[in-house]
């Protein structure tokens, strides 16, 4: 039986040269139909007139329309790769962290604090202290919403005081990644609610991405952190990622990561200390390998697609086969 899988995404996204060697590997691995929704269909037209297909590929970002595309969902009962309704906790970095703390995934200690409004924070030269609880300096202030990357390390007295911004992408030059830049400021925000962690200082000034497909598989790289270098040329970023082998224990969290974010296709990132303990410090959802030194990510990601359309599309099935048959009694009252 030939599976219809549609791609759902901005247009960016949709084009970009890993979705397309992800879409080449499905071929190669199954008998596919594939739609690719134009971004204006996407944004202008209603879900009714979309395509119906078996199983959706799609992801957030920017003007992406989540609500709509989770209606398109329900709409259809396809199967889609990652679950869309769990987009909104992949927004908060509170329920984020709170979750990982559940799963057992080692985070960096923390506490959030609405400094707007908070009356019980107190703030020193080292440290910041809320509700009877202290994390001392340096840390980092992240706000709530992960699509806010305005980012800050708070440096301690012995480290000379003042603060690091880190640049997702530099503002200054557009030839720039990811950058830093140092401040004599040394007090915290007071303008909303951040999430305030524990410095990690990594392991030779790497971190790394790991990028998940499915609950047993997990290719990885480590990159040089933000604040190693005041700038990373665009040109040469690839010189910057070298692939990294994961410890049992990662790869535990990246199998937990999946099963408990119900992402099957997601990155995220890893802090290892001198000690050798790692920590999760960030989840994202939709991540595919952006770099060109793996091949093997792409042939094992098609292949593990290939798997989940196959098993998750034949239950579909099944149960629509069974619905259909079930019958309701007329007066029965069903509560959804």
């Amino acid at each position: 039986m030939k599976l219809i899988v549609a791609v759902c995404a901005m247009a960016k996204k949709s084009k970009s040269k890993p979705m397309q060697k992800i879409l080449k590997q499905l071929k190669k691995n199954g008998d596919y139909e594939i739609i690719v929704f134009s971004e204006e269909m996407i944004l202008k037209k209603p879900i009714e007139e979309w395509p119906k297909c078996d199983a959706l590929m799609t992801f957030f970002s920017g003007d992406f329309p989540l609500e709509k595309v989770q209606q398109y969902i329900q709409l259809t009962s396809c199967w889609s790769v990652n679950d869309m309704n769990f987009q909104n906790v992949l927004f908060d970095r509170m329920s984020i962290y709170s979750r990982l703390t559940k799963i057992g995934v080692k985070t960096p200690k923390y506490l959030v604090i609405n400094t707007k409004d908070s009356k019980e924070l107190i703030e020193k030269e080292n440290y910041i202290e809320y509700k009877d609880k202290r994390i001392y300096k340096p840390f980092v202030e992240k706000p709530v919403s992960s699509e806010d990357h305005n980012i800050w390390i708070y440096h301690s007295k012995e480290q000379g005081g003042g603060s690091t911004k880190l640049f997702r992408k530099s503002e200054r030059s557009a030839n720039c990644e990811r950058s830093s830049e140092r401040s004599k400021n040394s007090q915290i925000r007071k303008n909303g609610t951040y999430l305030y962690e524990e410095f990690i200082n990594p392991e030779n000034l790497f971190d790394i991405k790991v990028y998940a497909v499915g609950e047993n598989y997990a290719y990885a790289e480590k990159r040089r952190v933000p604040f190693a270098q005041e700038f990373l040329d665009v040109n040469t970023k690839n010189q910057h990622r070298q692939k990294v082998e994961l410890t049992d224990l990662e790869r535990e969290y990246a199998r937990k990561i999946v099963q408990t974010f119900h992402q099957n296709v997601c990155g995220f990132d890893i802090l290892r200390d001198h000690k050798g303990r790692s920590y999760v410090i960030d989840i994202n959802g939709w991540s595919l390998v952006n770099s060109s030194i793996s091949d093997e990510y792409f042939q094992k990601c098609g292949q593990i697609l290939n798997d989940l359309f196959i098993q998750n599309c034949s239950k579909i099935e099944n149960q629509n086969k069974k619905s259909k048959k079930r019958k309701i009694p007329f007066e029965q009252n069903i509560y959804v």
